[in-house]
């Protein structure tokens, strides 16, 4: 099992991990255990969903060509007022 240490955390935001843990009833160690394991989890998500949502970018380019920018169309909007 790997280790961490983390030096420089805010004494406030500390006592209030703490103070979350117990009230969980968890030690501060598997209240931070378990944030680690849950942002690894939604990070893979995440590039889970970053990896199919340029997927169907692509297709869409593949079938309709290059799209016009949303920001022009907004900005053209926004200056026609």
């Amino acid at each position: 099992m790997a280790q961490i240490l983390v030096r420089g955390i805010d004494d406030e935001a500390m006592r209030a991990f703490r103070e979350q843990a117990r009230a969980r009833g968890v030690s501060t160690e598997q209240a931070v255990r378990e944030l680690i394991e849950t942002a690894a989890r939604e990070g893979a998500r995440l590039a889970d969903w970053y990896t199919r949502a340029g997927a169907l970018r692509e297709r869409i380019r593949a079938r309709y060509g290059e799209l016009p920018s949303s920001v022009e169309m907004l900005r053209e909007d926004r200056d026609s007022r």
